[in-house]
């Protein structure tokens, strides 16, 4: 390839800065790979032809088995939809590319055409899997940290470690070669064996000159022979034989026997061509060759090869030594040192064994074999060192330098410009270290600003590559070879540069803690007595028929009122109160029977009694009914009915007297003063026989008041701390920016002193109100990213003054993840680039003691486990805390209260009696910090608590006697706890979930944290060494192969020593001193060891101050493992290659592990994790990973491996699991990711070399399972969503030691229950039953207790409530595709719903919850021929009606047609079985064959076939805007659409086989045509449907109606509207639509918005012609700020939700509005910046449609502000050409009126008086940044116009295409300002720019 063809091109650049916004926003949001399956490898997006058809994508499968893509999506710049059938190798490549058949891509796996063209300039590609879900994404660009080599100079854009899912562009550079490799491996893997490229040079049928006639001289070969005379040329295969060789034949020779004289030698001859760069990088050629019957092969005439050939010197005569047929042999190396640069020649010489052989053959194959140089080590040679501006006086200069040692020729180099022009070197020699200056004028070409110069060695292999600007660049040696901008021109000379390096980043706040949900604090009363039961009553028992009103007068003791004692009555029985009075026996009394008996008494309070109560309590003793009375006033009844009461009313039921719980009275009853209370007592019936009345009044009174709860939130209070570090010199930081990140400029003087602090935050004002003393400035856009980043500050010239890469755990600290801390670095002169200069900062202080205390029944949670009697406690996650004083009282207040806690105080300085279990087994007793000498527990958690075996435990004890609990009895709990760390949320409970509690502890501003603006907490003198680029090589060595071990150790004050310590076997360890080598780089050497050893090693390093430090930084402690072959590997199986894992840690530690009270223990042990035996992964840790039942057997246990956040698993996993207990899920979960739109994922088969040395066996490798980063790629913030593991609870039966001893996993018992409500509210309730998985620190439990809830409700209830809380038609298919699996133990198949193995997600957008299918390891467990509906809740939902009954047959029958079938099964099962050796997945392609069938029948019977039909009568006529149509469906139609639109229409299922759908009509005929689409979108069926409308109502669409008026950001309210309860500036949001007809009225029933907002306009809901609705936020809102209105329909619903969601977006968003058929009306995307309207943005404007019904809405241009602040709802600012002409008298719109040089369609334009001379407000001027701009005055409403800007440099050709519209700002005057402007400045133009504005009356067609 020539290089005049590869740069003599024009490039397609791409500057459109509203695009360029688009993206940045959403870089930082853009996923990256969710299973590490399919990734972005290689991108050709410039290629060197400039033309788009040679753009290319490669995509890497990361996993070992091969994966099928069918129906994956590529989407972005460029789209392409992968058919059926695509299936990548496992490790394999796949191209896209917009011509497949190219030439460069002959061979490979390649497909397309992908629609569209890749931008130059960078953009954002995805790849979707076939559920939508987000597989992989890239935002590649041509500038910043991305390579410019790829940006047109042929070569690609290639992943660096193409074994990673990472797409940071560090991991991209710019590929070696022009072209690139596709379909191959990038480059060697850092630390793994090369990578080898095999090239085929000649082939077998390659054209051969050949001579079957001549004897030739022994050194024949030495010559080239051209074709003529007796040379000829043909293809291969060459030769005569009777039975050819299966190879065809290319040419026959001429037959042996027939030659005269006989020919004993023939000869052969070709040439091929090798490149500079193949031949460096050769490491091996190959021939293979069918010689019949000896031969010689020479390249350029030096003999490499002989075949069936004697020794010696060999001429034409000589014979073969054997006479054989042809056989292909396996290739052969042969020598290549003959091979050079340029035309090689290889020749052939081809001997028969004797003179009468009866044929000749002759055919080879050359392959050549590379081993691409590694591009971690650049091949550096000439590289470019200086450039000048491209506008330099004086000319553009550039400057190369010679970076060798050694001189090298300049001939053949050469300098390629992107906008075209090359420079070649033709002679020339530069010695080493040298530079070479070349002009513009030297270069024949000069660049402009933002062109790209490639240099190219002679081999035409591109070397270097950098971009030309407007700014003087060169190379910087300080910084390792990058370019930045020197202080001066130094051409000819050694680049010079100011640094300013004292400024660094001291301190990032990335993750503030959360502040975790608190409940309510009950208020907390005392109770004073105001009466008690032995007061002093007055009563009467006469009988007498006293006044309805009797309780509204006091009455005196005497006649008929007596006085006595409380309680008074007459009962044969002893009450709980003793008798005060015995009253009349009700059957001897004079009056019997007397139904009413009346009391009083009175109670003087005063007004400090009266304030001193907070309600009223009263207690009473009644026989048999009564009613209360108050000053008169009623306060209660009991057993009374209702209505009024004499004193013939009866009490409504009898009963024996007892104390009722007290009733709670207000307190405004209550006078200054005396108080009267009465009461009425009632009989039940004459016959009573007896009479008992008492009453207690208490008054309850506050001692601490109510406190309300919070709710969880969490906090973006990030921020940053740079610090001068010099302690004289101030810096002013003008000009300097953060340009990495998050964005923000020093755009003024800030001048930052000596030892100075500075804090950027996004909202100071909220820092500052917790640190008024320190400076903080404001205004960083995009926030600190908490998975980490990196973060670069550069100074005003552009050069960087400090870089951190921060990460969220691995090496970097780990509490600063949401734990409370922030990073500190330890010293400001540390290297802040090493992780181990940074610290979490204390945070101890912040936390403060509380004492907790609860009282109640231990009363168990339903079906949950007895047996222990215990006292537990565990943080919900990893964090610290201090306990103390703990204690449980049994039977508290009483006399029999006893002490059950053993030790809980820890006085004794241990944990006697406490079983630190799993997680929270790391903790050791300190003295309390407020209070030395007091002893505490300091309990370090690793990872949450639970139910089991992680949490801490003791054993209930009082004395010496062991406690039971008891449901009976009333327990006091008791602790004291202090927060230090990370999570604050302790759960507590009596075994097994009695009076269960989860505290919150206690922190000082949660969430706040570090010591901004101040010294930082772990300030050290002097931190020592710090270390980079740790590694072991070999991987994993052979037997007793020696290791080398080494590090990159740095310290500023210099390193004294450096030791590598290693232990071997578990043994004591040993020392080496380690050397220092070049680049700071120390090696030690550890010597060879025996089979399967294992050495354990970290380093130790000291610098010249004493300072001492270790890596891995825990020391002795760390695992960095090296391990001896143990021939346990295996990365070859057959035809497949799996993933090894191999997990290494000390043999004591796995057997630890391993042990039996251990196994269930989620705590993490450290390993060193080795991939495939190459990448080594430090810093791992691991726990088992199974099920109670399954973790203590070694066969079946798998494993949860934890990677360092600084190097995770593929670059892309924080966690990874094994899964062994039936690795044949493997199939269930491919017939699940086949299927689609169920939650899966896609698992690699891997080896698994475990830690324990004796087993190395096949599992299941998980790589996402459903973690935050599935969540976020598959649903809309779907990380913010809450999920939870359905989980039935397996609990020991015994321990190893009594009841203090350690619980033993088995034997164990097994409880559950069902998807139903637990008794309550209380989340503790559920927490074991349902495991949270996600989003911990928030603890919310309330959607999936509203899940349960809905779930036990029946009938019509369950059928109103189910679809709101529950995606049911999600529900259904992941029912579905279990069923068919056969899944045995498993919620979906079980009757009753086994109670366990499911995973239930909230959905964070609508609160409805999925199903996940989970834990399906018992995949074909079920007979073939069960059925299909075996499940009580499935049976539920599916009986909600026919819709989804027969959606849940039609999921059934589509999965069985995708995936679930054995022809397409059979060979993933093959495919699969390869990969377990122990486990023959191909038996189950009968099951599978047999299921299916069966299944089919099942869906035969339950839903009879119907073909797709209309039933209704065709041809009918209808005065109604709609139509319902009938017809026939069988399960197969998915929805039923018309034909045309690409949305389903909304179908009633009258049957399982019958669909009505209401169908819009407009005046005269209507044809439709309905399709039945299935459920991959394809075509079932279609039916026709007519109907002739004949009414005044027209349907809605968007032919007659338009979306005319936004307000999206209102006003926030005035203090009049938020007292009326509107506080929210989006309820004052609203939408306008328009009837653009001006006769036909419109139905709008069921026209929705779909995007934007959710919102279904009310059935019946009509628009009048020519008229406007209004569609409000909140409609009482609307109302309060505008009034009723005068004009336009209110529509009288609101669309903003009680929580405030559904509401339009301040920064811009998509809108879609359908009609009912589902055909878009409108749909566009309004923004918040440029071109779109600004002032609609917080100004108060509403944004405007001009000309609805002629304006493109989703054109920018199209949209204005409104007239005035709030817009115009329900009316128009309009004004008409017409209606201006007539107010001006009738002037002509194309005539100059007043003899101002513009004509009056102008002064429409600008609203300028047509009659009277005036000036134009078009104005062209150069903006700041050298942008040519148009401006003028538009007036507000005078829409009726059209115009368009139109740019010349010769007054001749005019056009648009450079000219962008740029928006327009609201003056506040009733104008608008408009922009137009070029991007392009006057001086990158280089010549005068013109531009013109045109205006006219009719829309432009173009």
């Amino acid at each position: 390839m020539k290089l005049a063809h590869i740069i003599g091109n024009k490039f397609r650049l791409i500057y459109i800065p509203f695009f360029i916004i688009f993206f940045l926003h959403h870089i930082g949001d853009a996923k990256g790979t969710a299973d590490s399956i399919l990734v972005f490898n290689e991108i050709h997006y410039n290629p060197a032809e400039g033309t788009s058809n040679s753009e290319w994508i490669e995509f890497h499968n990361l996993n070992g088995v091969n994966v099928d893509i069918s129906g994956w999506k590529l989407r972005g710049g460029v789209e392409f939809d992968f058919p059926e059938g695509t299936v990548v190798e496992g490790r394999g490549f796949i191209l896209v590319a917009a011509d497949p058949n190219s030439q460069n891509l002959a061979g490979k796996s390649s497909f397309g055409p992908f629609r569209g063209a890749l931008s130059n300039a960078g953009e954002l590609l995805r790849i979707e899997g076939r559920d939508g879900r987000v597989m992989d994404t890239l935002f590649y660009d041509d500038s910043g940290e991305w390579p410019v080599g790829p940006d047109g100079s042929g070569v690609t854009l290639a992943k660096l470690n193409q074994e990673t899912a990472n797409s940071d562009p560090i991991n991209w550079v710019a590929s070696r070669n022009i072209g690139g490799t596709p379909g191959l491996p990038n480059f060697p893997l850092p630390g793994a064996p090369p990578v080898k490229i095999e090239t085929t040079l000649i082939n077998w049928d390659s054209v051969w000159r050949y001579n079957e006639t001549d004897d030739l001289d022994p050194d024949w070969a030495t010559l080239t022979h051209a074709v003529g005379g007796n040379w000829k040329s043909g293809p291969g295969l060459l030769g005569w034989d009777t039975s050819p060789p299966d190879a065809p034949l290319g040419t026959e020779l001429q037959r042996p026997l027939l030659n005269d004289p006989y020919v004993m030698t023939n000869y052969f001859e070709h040439n091929f061509n090798l490149s500079q760069t193949q031949i460096d990088n050769l490491s091996e050629i190959k021939i293979e060759h069918l010689f019949d019957d000896g031969g010689i092969v020479y390249i350029n005439g030096k003999e490499v090869f002989r075949h069936k050939m004697p020794e010696g010197i060999v001429s034409s005569e000589t014979r073969a030594e054997r006479g054989t047929d042809p056989n292909l042999e396996d290739p052969i190396g042969i020598s290549a040192t003959a091979l050079i640069v340029g035309s090689n020649r290889i020749s052939v010489e081809v001997h028969q064994a004797n003179p009468g052989s009866s044929d000749i053959m002759f055919g080879l194959r050359l392959t050549l074999v590379e081993e691409p140089a590694d591009p971690s080590a650049p091949k550096e040679s000439l590289v470019f060192n200086e450039f000048s501006s491209y506008d330099a006086e004086g000319g553009f200069l550039l400057e190369m330098k010679n970076v060798t040692s050694s001189p090298i020729s300049l001939a053949g180099f050469q300098i390629g410009l992107s906008g075209g022009g090359i420079y070649t070197s033709e002679q020339g020699v530069i010695s080493a270290g040298d530079l070479i200056t070349l002009s513009a004028k030297k270069l024949g070409f000069s660049p402009r600003d933002d062109d790209r110069l490639f240099l190219f060695d002679p081999s035409g292999q591109l070397i270097d590559a950098r971009r030309v600007t407007g700014k003087l660049r060169g190379r910087s040696s300080e910084f390792d070879g990058e370019w930045l901008y020197p202080s001066s021109p130094t051409f000819g000379d050694s680049n010079k540069f100011t640094f300013e390096r004292d400024i660094v980043i001291n301190e990032i706040m990335y993750h503030p803690r959360p502040e975790s949900a608190v409940p309510d604090t009950e208020a907390i009363y005392e109770s004073v007595t105001l009466l008690d039961w032995g007061a002093t009553w007055r009563y009467n028992e006469s009988g007498a028929d006293l006044p309805n009103d009797w309780q509204d007068q006091s009455h005196a003791a005497g006649g008929d009122w007596k006085f006595g004692i409380g309680p008074l009555g007459w009962d044969s029985t002893t009450k709980e109160i003793p008798l005060g009075t015995t009253i009349t026996r009700p059957s001897l009394n004079p009056a019997a029977p007397v139904i009413t008996y009346y009391f009083e008494t009175d109670l003087n309070l005063t007004q400090n009694d009266i304030d001193g109560i907070a309600s009223l309590k009263l207690a009473h003793l009644i026989d048999d009914g009564a009613v209360f009375y108050i000053n008169g006033k009623e306060v209660d009844r009991f057993k009374m009915p209702a209505g009024a009461i004499n004193s013939t009313t009866r009490a409504s039921s009898g009963g024996e007297a007892r104390v009722e719980n007290s009733i709670s009275i207000p307190k405004d009853v209550l006078l200054i003063g005396l108080n009267r209370i009465s009461a009425s007592v009632h009989q039940s019936s004459p016959g009573s026989s007896d009479i008992m009345f008492g009453v207690q009044l208490l008054a309850e009174k506050e001692v601490s008041p109510f406190v309300p709860g919070k709710p969880f939130s969490s906090s973006d209070r990030t921020w940053i701390e740079i610090y001068n570090r010099d302690d004289q010199k101030s810096v002013n930081l003008k000009g300097w920016r953060f340009d990495d990140g998050f964005e923000f400029s020093f755009s003024e003087d800030t001048i930052l002193g000596p030892q100075e602090f500075l804090v950027l935050s996004e909202d100071p004002n909220e820092l500052k109100a917790y640190h008024p003393e320190i400076r903080i400035v404001g205004g960083i856009k995009g926030r600190l990213s908490r998975s980490g980043e990196r973060i670069k500050l550069v100074d005003a010239r552009g050069n960087p003054a400090d870089e951190v890469h921060y990460f969220d755990g691995g090496r970097w600290p780990g509490k600063a993840d949401g734990g409370g801390s922030s990073i500190e670095l330890t010293n400001p002169y540390s290297d802040n680039e090493a992780p181990e200069s940074w610290s979490s900062s204390d945070e101890s202080y912040r936390g403060k003691w509380k004492n907790f205390v609860r009282t109640g029944r231990a009363v168990n949670g339903r079906s949950d486990p007895q047996g222990y009697h215990e006292f537990i406690f565990g943080l919900l996650d990893e964090g610290e805390i201090l306990i103390d004083d703990i204690s449980v009282i049994e039977s508290p207040g009483t006399g029999s209260e006893k002490e059950l806690i053993q030790n809980g105080d820890f006085n004794s300085g241990t944990a006697d009696h406490w079983r630190m279990r799993g997680t929270q087994r790391h903790f050791n007793i300190v003295d309390d910090p407020d209070s030395a000498g007091n002893k505490v527990l300091h309990l370090r958690a690793s990872g949450s608590t639970e139910h089991m075996h992680n949490c801490a435990e003791t054993t209930l004890k009082s004395g010496n006697s062991y406690a039971n609990i008891s449901s009976s009895k009333e327990y006091r709990i008791s602790f004291r706890a202090r927060w230090i760390s990370g999570s604050n949320q302790l759960n507590s409970r009596l075994y097994f979930n009695r009076l269960p509690r989860t505290d919150i502890l206690p922190i000082e501003d949660p969430n706040g944290g570090g010591t901004p603006g101040r010294k930082n907490s772990v300030y050290q003198e002097n931190s020592g060494p710090t270390f980079n680029e740790f590694i072991h090589n070999p991987a994993v060595p052979q037997i007793n192969q020696v290791v080398e071990v080494s590090a990159l150790i740095e310290d500023r004050e210099g390193i004294d020593n450096v030791t590598l310590h290693y232990a071997v076997n578990s043994g004591s360890f040993r020392q080496i001193p380690m050397i220092a080598g070049p680049s700071d780089i120390y090696r030690a050497i550890i010597p060879g060891q025996s089979k399967g050893a294992r050495a354990q090693f970290y380093i130790e390093a000291i610098d010249a101050l004493g300072a001492r430090s270790f890596f891995p930084k825990e020391g002795k402690e760390s695992r960095a493992m090296i391990p001896w072959d143990d021939g346990k590997s295996k990365l070859q199986s057959g035809s497949v290659y799996p993933t090894n894992l191999r997990i290494i840690m000390p043999v004591d530690d796995a057997n630890f592990m391993h042990n039996v009270t251990e196994v269930m223990s989620n705590d993490r042990l450290p390993c060193t994790v080795i991939h495939n035996d190459e990448i080594i992964y430090y810093g791992c840790s691991v726990r088992l990973k199974s099920s109670q039942r399954g973790r203590s057997t070694e066969s079946r246990v798998g494993f949860n491996i934890k990677f360092p956040a600084d190097n995770k698993f593929l670059g892309a996993h924080g966690s990874i699991a094994i899964d062994r207990s039936s690795q044949r899920e493997i199939m269930i979960k491919h017939i699940v990711t086949r299927s689609g739109d169920i939650p899966g994922m896609y698992d690699d088969l891997a080896w698994v070399i475990q830690p324990r040395s004796n087993r190395a066996t096949s599992g299941i490798l998980m790589k996402s399972r459903y973690d935050d980063e599935w969540l976020e790629n598959a649903i809309d913030d779907g990380d913010d969503g809450k999920m939870f593991e359905f989980e039935l609870i397996y609990h020991p039966n015994g321990t190893n030691g009594g009841r203090e001893g350690l619980k033993l996993p088995q034997p164990d018992g097994v409880v559950g229950v069902p998807m139903r409500n637990q008794g309550g509210d209380d989340k503790e309730l559920y927490r074991w039953h349902w495991l949270i998985k996600n989003n911990r620190d928030a603890d919310d439990y309330s959607g999936l207790i509203n899940l349960l809830n809905t779930m036990g409700l029946s009938g019509q209830l369950y059928r109103d409530s189910v679809e709101e809380v529950i995606d049911v038609d999600q529900w259904l298919r992941s029912f579905a595709v279990q069923n068919l699996g056969g899944i045995g133990d498993n919620y979906a198949t079980h009757p009753s719903g086994a109670w366990h193995n499911a995973i239930f997600y909230i959905r964070p957008n609508d609160g409805k919850a999925m199903y996940f299918p989970w834990d399906m390891d018992f995949t074909f467990t079920n007979g073939a021929t069960s059925g299909v509906t075996p499940s009580s809740d499935l049976n539920k939902l599916i009986g909600i009606g026919p819709k989804y009954e027969r959606a849940y047959y039609g999921h059934l029958l589509d999965i069985i047609e995708t995936a679930f079938n054995s022809d397409y099964m059979t060979p993933w099962l093959r495919h699969y079985s390869d990969f377990m050796p122990s486990e023959n997945l191909n038996g189950y392609a009968s099951y599978i064959r047999s299921r299916s069938n069966h299944v089919r029948n099942l869906i035969n019977n339950a839903v009879s076939k119907v073909s797709f039909k209309v039933t209704s009568s065709s041809g009918t006529n209808t005065n109604k805007s709609t139509v319902s149509v009938r017809g026939d469906a069988w399960v197969d139609v998915r929805e039923i659409r018309l034909a045309g639109s690409s949305e389903a229409l909304d179908v009633e299922w009258v049957d399982d086989n019958s669909w009505q759908v209401n169908l819009p009509v407009s005046s005269g005929p209507n044809d439709y045509t309905l399709q039945g689409i299935g459920f991959s979108g394809e075509l079932v069926g279609s039916a026709s449907y007519s109907v002739n409308g004949n009414g005044s109502i027209e349907s809605a669409g968007p032919e007659n109606l338009a979306i005319s008026e936004v307000h999206y950001h209102p006003l926030s309210p005035n203090d009049e509207e938020i007292n009326a309860g509107f506080s929210d500036a989006s309820m004052f949001e609203w939408i306008e639509l328009i009837n653009l007809s001006d006769s036909k009225t419109l139905d709008l029933s069921d026209v929705r918005f779909v995007n934007g907002i959710n919102f279904t306009i009310p059935f019946g809901t009509t628009l009048a012609p020519d008229s406007r609705i209004v569609l409000a936020s909140n409609t009482a809102a609307f109302t309060k700020r505008y009034g009723e209105l005068q004009n336009g329909v209110l529509l009288n619903r609101s669309f903003i939700q009680n929580d405030g969601t559904n509401k339009l977006s301040n920064a811009g968003e998509r809108i879609t509005l359908y009609n009912s058929a589902n055909f878009i009306i409108s749909d566009f995307s309004y923004k918040d910046d440029r071109p779109w309207p600004v002032s609609a943005d917080t100004s108060g404007y509403s944004l405007t449609l001009m000309m609805p019904g002629i304006n493109n809405p989703s054109e920018a241009q199209s949209w204005r502000t409104s007239k005035n602040v709030g817009g115009s709802p329900g009316s128009s600012d309009f004004i008409s050409i017409s209606s201006w002409v007539n107010e001006n008298g009738g002037l002509k719109l194309l005539e100059d009126n007043d003899g101002d040089g513009r004509l009056s369609i102008i002064e429409y334009l600008e609203n300028t008086n047509p009659l009277e001379k005036d000036k134009s407000s078009v104005s062209v001027e150069l903006d700041g940044n050298e942008e040519l701009r148009l401006e003028f005055i538009q007036a507000i409403g005078h829409d009726q116009v059209y115009f368009s800007v139109q740019q010349s440099n010769d007054l001749k050709r005019w056009d648009s295409d450079e000219v962008e519209y740029r928006g327009r700002i609201n003056n506040g005057d009733g104008t608008e300002t408009v922009r137009f402007q070029i991007n392009d400045s006057i001086k990158l133009l280089g010549r005068s720019q013109l531009l013109r504005l045109l205006v006219k009356e009719e829309p432009w067609n173009d």
